[in-house]
């Protein structure tokens, strides 16, 4: 449900989903009452096992959807976002996590280590349902520390830092986004997943759903999701017939001359054979 604006009361919202390939056709769609994210999951378990990549928006920032890709064996393009830090303090990148010895390093050099474990429902979750791992991670040593005041003003003297499965998998997205060619494969994105909804928009008039209901408007919006595919398919059979005739073009003229010189040819042999019955004829007469 959405909220309207001057409390004016709640009004039904439906949010589209799609995955789409490199040939902008859409190979599966779904419509969701509030997220993007939630849907994703059911649409992922019913591709094949040849997918290989999974580009996303930060929108669908999902642990839970991003370890389901991971497990069906798709690497995820998905640009992070660190948490929400003051301006005038480090950041949490800035702390250096070292898996083997399960520690943290602060840009002072000083070294973290752990404090506490526990569960936790996290943010939207129902009271009770610890679901989250939190790790908590500190040192004694933010007292007497000259970058102090760079990194933490608590009453307790000291920073300390919060490792969850978010945070694992913001540091694997980062580390697959750095690689070399990470940027450049992850704006495939917009060029694969925009243009469908704009030519829904634009040219099939889906400016709004017209049903009333998840499985009405879920209904519509795969008749339409249809009729773009359709047309996809018609533009690539006349790009291909058109990429065909070109090839056949040259073809086609020597072809034609060829045909001409025959019936030329033809004609010849034909006045030929006229003109060498004719003297025989006279020959006989004679």
């Amino acid at each position: 449900m959405l909220k309207l604006k001057n409390e004016r009361g709640y009004a039904s919202a439906y949010v589209p989903v799609v995955l789409s390939n490199a040939a902008r056709v859409v190979i599966d769609a779904a419509v969701h009452g509030s997220q993007e994210a939630a849907p994703m999951e059911a649409l992922l378990s019913r591709q094949p096992a040849e997918v290989q990549e999974l580009l996303l928006d930060a929108g669908f920032r999902s642990t839970s959807l991003v370890e389901a890709a991971w497990d069906k064996g798709m690497t995820v393009w998905m640009p992070t976002k660190e948490p929400e830090t003051p301006p005038e303090r480090f950041a949490q990148s800035a702390f250096i996590y070292d898996g083997d010895k399960d520690i943290y390093t602060c840009p002072a050099g000083q070294t973290l280590v752990r404090l506490t474990t526990y569960r936790h429902a996290g943010k939207g979750r129902k009271k009770g349902k610890a679901t989250a791992q939190r790790t908590r991670y500190g040192t004694t040593a933010c007292g007497d520390c000259s970058l102090r005041s760079q990194c933490t003003s608590s009453t307790q003297r000291r920073r300390l830092i919060e490792r969850t499965d978010a945070t694992v998998m913001r540091e694997k997205l980062s580390t697959t986004m750095s690689l070399p060619d990470g940027q450049a494969r992850y704006r495939h994105r917009q060029a694969w997943v925009e243009p469908v909804f704009s030519a829904l928009r634009g040219i099939q008039g889906l400016n709004r759903f017209r049903r009333r209901g998840l499985d009405k408007v879920s209904v519509e919006f795969l008749l339409h999701v249809m009729a773009y595919n359709v047309r996809r398919a018609v533009v690539a059979f006349l790009r291909t017939y058109a990429r065909f005739k070109r090839v056949l073009r040259p073809l086609e003229a020597v072809m034609s001359r060829r045909l001409q010189l025959f019936r030329a040819n033809k004609f010849l042999i034909c006045r030929l054979n006229r003109s060498s019955t004719s003297r025989l004829r006279r020959c006989s007469v004679n």
